[in-house]
């Protein structure tokens, strides 16, 4: 009933914005993806390689139904075959899975040998007025500092390994901004996931203080309170951000103890000279070690592998057409290190090729061992 509804909601507005297409931003692209992935056999547990064939294509459109109201309804439908499809367990499923309340996604084509699968990750209707902004739907909600990792972002947390999907899943939400000048800003949002206990409700407080951005963030992320600040700033001509979150259980435990736990990432950024950019980023997750690689999935209570994790970015542009980056993590608990470097070439003003890898190298009796490693490489036309 939900999806029925949304997508006479989306008819309508389609309809709508055809009428005046003046009014219509339409962009997007066209991208295939070959991905060799090495990883442990879930039956043999020796080590084996896969092969991922991958097509898909992102629409994006924006509707300016007035001055002060926009409506943006973005999707992506992918197409997959190869060994995994074919022989991976959980595969197709994780594929499918939509975290939303609104199940915005369907499964067009799947057999043994390929799937088809469209999703919306962006649905929503936004007014702006000068000091205020209002958005109702699947959104974005981004509240970190850092440029890597981000325990602020309750709604929309990122990960370091996702090599496919730079556009990232949003939440289905509602959030209130309310600008208060120079000064800063304040934000209220909240989000319903496919379950009750995946709901989120916070508020945001940013504000400039000495030269120095500060923001407050609290509220409810999950079945904990959240509450936290973060910060950005310079040491000389570096620059220097930091966030601090704390969680506790809402409900006590079978001792009648409330469960809580910590996240610390600081971190320094630095442009070069000759136009080298280098981030390194120091994180303490204290729920860190608790999952196992393969099934990891980043919360903002738990957004890395171990409980000390070092971290570092280095991107370089060596000229308009070419880009070259190596980011690097150190694994301070485990006898590993991870390690993903990429290039992107401009072959045609629309047309990119970029290719990339992860690695990760352990010690023998370390967990991220199964992590595996993965190449892949694109083709990606733009329109």
């Amino acid at each position: 009933m939900k999806l029925r509804l949304c997508l006479a909601v989306l008819l309508l507005c389609w309809q709508s914005a055809l009428i005046q297409a003046d009014n219509l931003e339409i962009s997007g692209y066209w991208q295939v993806m070959p991905v060799y992935l090495e990883l442990d056999d879930p039956q043999t547990g020796e080590q084996q390689g896969w092969w991922d064939y991958r097509a898909q294509n992102r629409l994006n459109l924006r509707w300016f139904a007035s001055d002060s109201v926009n409506v943006t309804w973005q999707m992506r439908t992918r197409y997959f075959a190869g060994d995994l499809v074919q022989e991976l367990p959980g595969y197709k499923q994780s594929v499918a899975q939509d975290a939303g309340y609104f199940n915005l996604s369907a499964t067009l084509v799947d057999d043994r040998q390929q799937l088809l699968h469209y999703n919306t990750d962006r649905l929503f209707v936004e007014w702006q007025q000068p000091d205020w902004n209002l958005r109702a739907g699947r959104q974005r909600i981004n509240w970190g500092v850092n440029l890597l990792t981000n325990p602020s972002d309750l709604f929309n947390i990122d990960s370091l390994y996702a090599f496919d999907y730079p556009e990232r899943p949003g939440a289905d939400a509602l959030r209130l901004q309310h600008s208060l000048g120079m000064a800063g800003h304040w934000e209220l949002a909240a989000s319903r996931g496919a379950s009750a206990e995946d709901s989120v409700v916070a508020g945001l407080l940013a504000f400039n203080w000495q030269m120095v951005d500060l923001q407050g963030v609290a509220g409810r992320y999950r079945e904990r309170f959240a509450l936290g600040a973060g910060w950005a700033s310079n040491l000389g001509e570096a620059g220097f951000k930091g966030e601090v979150m704390w969680f506790r259980d809402r409900a006590a435990d079978a001792e009648g103890e409330y469960p809580h736990s910590g996240v610390v990432a600081i971190s320094l950024d630095y442009m070069f000279s000759n136009g080298l950019f280098a981030v390194l980023e120091a994180l303490w997750n204290e729920q860190g070690g608790q999952q196992q690689p393969l099934v990891f999935q980043p919360t903002a209570d738990n957004p890395s592998l171990t409980r000390r994790q070092l971290a570092s970015q280095l991107t370089y542009t060596v000229n308009p057409l070419l880009d070259l980056s190596l980011t690097g993590l150190l694994y301070l608990d485990e006898e590993a290190v991870f390690l993903a470097p990429a290039v992107r070439f401009s072959l045609l003003p629309d047309l990119d090729w970029h290719s990339q890898a992860q690695f990760h190298l352990a010690g023998g009796d370390s967990a991220l061992r199964q992590a595996g490693s993965l190449l892949a490489t694109s083709l990606q036309w733009n329109f």
